[in-house]
Formats: C-alpha cells, sequence, structure tokens
C-alpha cells in the first residue's frame, strides 16, 4: 500500500512501541487515514526480519467499532489496536477495506493497481460477516439464473432460464496483465 506521499518517519508516529515484549522498532510507517497506519516492525523470528501491521488510534473515526473487535489489543498499550498484515484471521482485510472507503469517499487515490471492489471481494472471502458475502451470479455461460440455493460463502447450485442446472464458485478477476 505504500503511497509515498503518506510515508512518515516512525520517530513521527503519535505512538511506538518501546519496551513491549515481542514487538521490535518500527523500521517503516505509512498514514493510511487520519488514525490509522500501516507499519512495518523489526522482528528477529519473521524470516523477513520484520512483520507489518495495521495501527488503530482511538483518533481513527473512519473505522466502525464492529471492525476493531477484530484487533489485537496490547496489554502494554490498550489504546492501539493491531491488525496483522497477511494473517487471514487477523482482520487486516476489514481495515484494508474501510481504509479504501474512506479514500475513495474523500476523492483520494487508492494505490496503484487496487480497488474498493477488490478489497470488499478479498474481504468477502475471510471475513463475510462483517463485508458481506459473495453475490449470486446473474449470468452464466449456461443462461441467466433464475433460482439458486446456497451451499457455502460463494458457492451455489444455480437453475438457469435454459432449464440447466449448474454449480457455481464464485472468484475474484483480477486484470490481467498485458505486455506489447
Amino acid at each position: 500500500m505504500e503511497r509515498e506521499k503518506d510515508r512518515i518517519e516512525p520517530e513521527d508516529l503519535p505512538f511506538d512501541f518501546e519496551g513491549i515484549d515481542d514487538y521490535g522498532a518500527i523500521i517503516y510507517a505509512e498514514k493510511e487515514c487520519p488514525g490509522v497506519y500501516f507499519i512495518a516492525i523489526e522482528q528477529n523470528n519473521e524470516p523477513m526480519g520484520f512483520a507489518e501491521y495495521y495501527v488503530i488510534t482511538p483518533e481513527a473515526q473512519t473505522i466502525p467499532k464492529e471492525a476493531r473487535y477484530y484487533g489485537q489489543r496490547l496489554q502494554a498499550r490498550p489504546d492501539l489496536l493491531l491488525y496483522r498484515y497477511g494473517e487471514d484471521t487477523s482482520g487486516w482485510m476489514i481495515i484494508r477495506y474501510e481504509v479504501y472507503k474512506y479514500l475513495t469517499a474523500h476523492g483520494e487515490t487508492l494505490p496503484e493497481g487496487d480497488s474498493l471492489c477488490e478489497a470488499a471481494y478479498c474481504g468477502m472471502e475471510l471475513h463475510p460477516e462483517y463485508v458481506g458475502t459473495f453475490p449470486v451470479p446473474a449470468v452464466t455461460p449456461l443462461g441467466n439464473t433464475t433460482r439458486h440455493k446456497r451451499i457455502d460463502n460463494g458457492i451455489y447450485w444455480i437453475e438457469t432460464d435454459r432449464c440447466k442446472q449448474v454449480l457455481a464458485v464464485c472468484q475474484m478477476n483480477r486484470p490481467s496483465s498485458q505486455t506489447d
């Protein structure tokens, strides 16, 4: 999510993790939107030597209380919520979705190649209880959907207007890169 204009020096953050076990020095920081930061923390036990997090401060008015439920509250810093980037159950996709909603609503650009729709679809996969479930496909190669039965999130048994029955599995289509 690197938007160079929002990069800030770790010492300019309104918080630090000095003296907190399991958290090293902050080596990279970006302000995503008011009260929401994306940071990299030095951690020797990680394969890359660092771990990335979204950090939510009390000033983050854009993050609903339902999204705050997913965050990890540190005993030493109960005013902060952490969402481990890349960890499926940490809720980081929810925070990214909420940040993208904020940026879109305020006319700001999203990171190159990202979209609010893509953030929503990613959130649907791991957090359908928050973002919503994958939609039933209205059109299939075998006709338009007339009836459906939900099997699981994004998996539907569909009947079409051509009297065909088919198992539909929803997936996110990402734009393919083209080379000239």
